[in-house]
């Protein structure tokens, strides 16, 4: 679909803000055709459109429903449906907030340093309990991110695990305190 590709092309040079990557749309999975010598009569795809500070979820959709309600004006036997698979809430979480000042200390009280809290342009399944539980959930954990996670064959050392195991607990020792 050219459009969503020139839809992405203007995402990309939009500003973003706390040194995260501009907004992206990406066609991830696509599906159509029954045979290698007919024409296919449907399509399905995936796409992942990736949001930043300041935007939010129905003014992305908008963006991309705009191009695909102009492409069925266009012409009247394209159709789609579209169907949201995954709302997950930004992780845009200030660095003052009463949680992440607590996850900090219990990181510094057992790693005998500050944490580095830097805005990251992945996602995790923090932003699922954040969903659920509007707690303000960081994006936290063992691996050093874009150099361990989301690789393939994805993994930290057995120390780290441990170390952050005791960091989640402290974090609960302190919030109990």
């Amino acid at each position: 679909m050219g459009e969503l590709e020139v839809l992405n092309s203007t995402l990309i040079t939009r500003p973003s803000s706390k040194g995260l990557p501009p907004p992206h749309l990406t066609i991830a999975v696509m599906n159509s055709g029954k045979a290698a010598n007919v024409y296919p009569s449907e399509a399905t795809f995936w796409f992942d459109r990736r949001l930043v500070p300041g935007e939010n979820h129905d003014e992305a959709l908008k963006e991309i429903t705009d191009v695909l309600d102009a492409l069925k004006k266009e012409d009247d036997s394209f159709d789609y449906q579209l169907t949201v698979t995954s709302r997950r809430p930004l992780l845009d979480i200030p660095k003052d907030d009463p949680f992440i000042q607590l996850v900090a200390k219990s990181y510094k009280e057992v790693m005998g340093k500050d944490v580095e809290m830097v805005a990251e342009p992945w996602g995790s399944d923090a932003a699922w309990i954040r969903k659920v539980t509007h707690m303000p959930i960081p994006n936290f954990g063992a691996a050093n991110g874009e150099n361990e996670m989301g690789k393939a064959n994805e993994k930290i050392s057995t120390q780290k695990y441990l170390d952050f195991i005791k960091v989640y607990m402290m974090t609960v020792v302190n919030a109990l305190s």
